[in-house]
C-alpha cells in the first residue's frame, strides 16, 4: 500500500482528517478577520471576534441548507456577525461591515483574477503561455 495521493483516497480515515482541517480553517479564518477588525480600530480581542463569528454563523449553519430560505439565513448570519463585531469591538456598523464583508470580497476578487490569469494560458490559449508574458512585469 502506497501513500494516498489525494485526501479523498483516505476513505473513512478522511473523515477525521477533514474534521481537523475544518477546525483549523475556522481558527485561521477568524484570525484573518480579527486582523481586519484591528486594522479598522477594533478594541476587542481574538475571543470577541471568534464569538461574533461563531454566534453569527449559527443560523446559517443550522438552516442554510434549505433551498430557498437558506439565502435569507445566510444574509441574517452576515448581519449577526457584523452586529457582533460592532458591539464586541466597539466600532461602527460600517467598519464592521467593511471588515466582515468588503475586505474579504475584495481579496477574493483579487485572488480570483490572479488564479484566472495563472490558469487561463493552460485552458484557453494553449500550452504556449503567451498570456503569462503579459503578467511577467507584475510577477
Amino acid at each position: 500500500l502506497g501513500m494516498p495521493t489525494f485526501l479523498g483516497e483516505l476513505g473513512l480515515l478522511g473523515i477525521p482528517v477533514f474534521y481537523v482541517l475544518g477546525l483549523i480553517s475556522v481558527f485561521i479564518t477568524v484570525a484573518i478577520m480579527h486582523a481586519f477588525v484591528k486594522i479598522l480600530g477594533g478594541k476587542g480581542n481574538y475571543s470577541a471576534t471568534f464569538k461574533a463569528c461563531v454566534y453569527g454563523a449559527t443560523p446559517s449553519l443550522l438552516l442554510g441548507w434549505l433551498p430557498t430560505v437558506g439565502i435569507i439565513f445566510a444574509i441574517y448570519a452576515l448581519y449577526l456577525m457584523i452586529k457582533g463585531i460592532s458591539k464586541l469591538h466597539e466600532i461602527t456598523m460600517l467598519k464592521a461591515f467593511v471588515a466582515v464583508f468588503v475586505i474579504p470580497l475584495v481579496i477574493g476578487i483579487i485572488l480570483g483574477i490572479f488564479a484566472a490569469a495563472i490558469f487561463t494560458p493552460f485552458t484557453f490559449l494553449g500550452p504556449t503561455g503567451s498570456f503569462l508574458e503579459i503578467l511577467r512585469p507584475f510577477v
